[in-house]
């Protein structure tokens, strides 16, 4: 709740307590990590943010495999935090990377048709959009659109 209220120091300090009382590269980490990449880098401490999000993709490879779902949320996260408008300051191939490899997962894990996998492309929109590529967005949206529409009218 901390971080969503832009109390970042506390979601820190929370996560870091919370991350004391557990063994290093337990499953559950991976959560607490999220929240300090989102804090570390909403406090510009970039440095701290990839740390996290290095030792939150190293503990899902460890427990999970290199091709689990739970990457595409982390990878989300972090290209998401990478991509702010041009001039902002974002690093386009950097966050395009980890949009590419949250396509993969969901492709190779969950399957050209499911719904995580229309998310991702959203997403991908959303960040082409950003950096003014409206073709490249557009074939996301498409994709996207085709896959939410076979999978709400078959509910």
């Amino acid at each position: 709740m901390a971080l969503e209220q832009g109390h970042h120091k506390i979601a820190i300090q929370h996560a870091e307590e919370g991350l004391s009382l557990m063994v290093p590269l337990h499953a559950e980490r991976v959560r607490l990590y999220c929240i300090l990449i989102r804090a570390y880098f909403a406090e510009d401490k970039f440095d701290m943010a990839e740390r996290f999000f290095k030792l939150a993709t190293d503990a899902l490879d460890h427990h999970l495999g290199r091709s689990h779902p739970l990457h595409i949320t982390v990878y989300g996260i972090m290209a998401y935090l990478l991509a702010p408008a041009p001039g902002a300051g974002g690093k386009f191939d950097d966050a395009m990377y980890l949009y590419k490899s949250s396509i993969l997962v969901c492709l190779k894990t969950l399957g050209p048709n499911h719904v995580q996998t229309a998310h991702v492309h959203m997403d991908f929109a959303q960040f082409y959009l950003k950096w003014e590529k409206p073709d490249l967005a557009l074939s996301h949206f498409e994709q996207a659109f085709v896959i939410y529409k076979t999978y709400f009218t078959h509910k």
